[in-house]
């Protein structure tokens, strides 16, 4: 059988989780991680925090130094699980073998399903992205070589 692999990215993650459980937060810069009084980075942070040059790993007093109107709040890690167990019953409805990274990230062999390359991207997407996050499909006929293909279908 031959291999066709998805890599799958669910962007924005925690982010995306906690405007989807609470749609006040939509459309406003969204950090997550330490509190800005707090010692600590930025886990992740939505897109409208990005804006304003936020992005995860950086300092908590520097992204409150650019953005002091966001709003900021812990990760809620057992949510987190919780949501990634669903996407992984999502991702395993298309793969033949699958091999999660991490609470958001997986890579899928659809094999022989695979047909027109874009399509297992397409439907991993529309399947997942509705209740979670933005999500990035990338494929490619082999791990070692997702790379190369890492901004195929990249949200912007």
């Amino acid at each position: 059988m031959a291999q066709f692999i998805i890599h799958v990215d669910m962007d924005a993650f925690f982010a995306s989780v906690e405007i989807r459980d609470n749609p006040d937060l939509r459309g406003k810069p969204l950090i997550i991680g330490a509190l800005p009084s707090e010692r600590g980075v930025v886990a992740t942070c939505s897109y409208e925090a990005r804006k304003y040059g936020v992005h995860s790993a950086m300092n908590i007093k520097e992204a409150f130094r650019r953005c002091p109107g966001g709003t900021y709040m812990h990760p809620n890690i057992d949510k987190y699980k919780a949501v990634s167990l669903q996407l992984n019953e999502i991702w395993n409805t298309y793969a033949t073998v699958s091999q999660r990274i991490s609470l958001d990230e997986a890579y899928l062999d659809v094999g022989e399903q695979a047909g027109d390359c874009s399509m297992p991207c397409k439907s991993v997407t529309a399947s997942t992205s509705p209740d979670t996050s933005r999500t990035s499909t990338r494929w490619t006929p082999s791990t070692r070589r997702w790379n190369i293909c890492a901004n195929i279908s990249a949200p912007e």
